[in-house]
């Protein structure tokens, strides 16, 4: 067992010929091998050391790994909130889309999953600015004021664990974790990118000194033996 797994069931999710059929899938690994394979992997320290290269704080307050990426661009990715041992003191909590559709299911926790459309006359004044991807994966993006906008909530949807969904790189969105214990988790199938620009919006001002920050590989330990509990308990 190593890395190369993952990067197997990345690949077959990309072969799958539409949503419903790769969170059914995706939802199926998450609760069957990828615990075991996880847990497995958590005690060899070559993967940790891969993880450490490319694993980060987001500045959305959120530990984002990359446990693969397919041949088609492709990733399987691992989201944990935990703010016992993560400091999200600087995190942004921005609105935003991507430049990528995404599958996503809830390994545990919880969050809220808030969708917004932009409104001419009615909702929330946002910053927005274009993100646009022209350097390093982590951290190569080209930020541009676009001026103020409205906001208009349109749902508001509680995501528990083992839920799943489907959402279009366009869709302008805003996670929420509100789980009690402080530990939330999501496994994503992140499709290939379908564009090099995405959108914030935020309330206040951005802040470009709060960035994407490196983690050690002990944070990544902690971190996976947190969802390891969780969902072994759950």
């Amino acid at each position: 067992m190593d890395m190369y797994e993952f990067t197997t069931v990345v690949n077959g999710l990309s072969d799958m010929d539409n949503a419903s059929s790769r969170l059914s899938k995706l939802s199926g690994y998450a609760f069957g091998q990828f615990v075991k394979d996880i847990a497995k992997l958590r005690r060899e320290s070559e993967f940790l050391e891969e993880l450490s290269e490319s694993a980060y704080l987001h500045v959305n307050g959120f530990l984002k790994i990359t446990l693969a990426k397919g041949s088609d661009g492709s990733k399987l990715r691992l989201h944990i909130w935990n703010d016992k041992i993560l400091d999200y003191s600087n995190a942004q909590l921005s609105a935003h889309n991507h430049p990528w559709d995404f599958c996503s299911v809830v390994l545990c926790g919880s969050f809220r999953n808030i969708i917004y459309k932009i409104d001419s006359e009615a909702g929330e004044l946002h910053h927005k600015h274009s993100c646009i991807i022209d350097g390093p994966e982590n951290y190569g993006h080209t930020i541009k004021d676009e001026g103020i906008v409205n906001l208009m909530e349109t749902s508001n949807a509680v995501m528990r664990k083992a839920s799943s969904y489907f959402e279009h790189s366009k869709e302008i969105h805003r996670v929420m974790p509100e789980n009690s214990t402080g530990i939330t988790s999501t496994l994503v199938y992140q499709y290939p990118p379908a564009d090099n620009k995405s959108d914030l919006y935020l309330v206040r001002p951005l802040d470009e000194s709060v960035k994407n920050k490196l983690v050690d590989r002990q944070l990544i330990e902690l971190s996976i033996d947190s969802i390891l509990c969780e969902v072994k308990d759950g």
